[in-house]
């Protein structure tokens, strides 16, 4: 493997290509926004959603899947917990200026997550168009 740097240029031209397309929807990793000019044409393409979630959501749902450990690589030399709060601390103010839509989704099954994005987005079928 070739680490983050390779990861991150592979993970910018997958981007670019998809955000210049029309009628996706695109699930990108937390540090594809890192990235400015991802960031800024994911803004134009629109809309952004932020699925916030708390530390302890996120550590749960990171190392509650047992092959975590094998696909995911370690950011910050760090472990656990502490490279959770210490990535999160860095990208959310990223985040929350990415983002069109903040749907915060602890405690909530994937089910209720879509029906707090369909509410919102503008032109969805039953959707009201004013972010949460």
């Amino acid at each position: 493997m070739s680490g983050e740097p390779t990861f991150r240029e592979i993970e910018r031209t997958v981007m670019h290509d998809l955000l210049n397309r029309k009628k996706l929807v695109i699930a990108a990793g937390g540090g594809a926004v890192v990235n400015d000019q991802t960031r800024d044409e994911a803004i134009a393409a629109g809309p952004v959603v932020w699925l916030k979630a708390s530390v302890e959501t996120l550590e749960q749902r990171i190392y509650g899947d047992v092959s975590t450990e094998e696909r995911r690589p370690n950011l910050t030399g760090l472990s656990g917990r502490d490279e959770i709060e210490q990535v999160l601390t860095a990208r959310e103010p990223i985040y929350a200026s990415s983002a069109s839509l903040t749907v915060h989704t602890d405690g909530c099954t994937i089910d209720e997550i879509v029906e707090q994005i369909l509410a919102v987005l503008p032109n969805s079928e039953t959707g009201g168009g004013q972010p949460a």
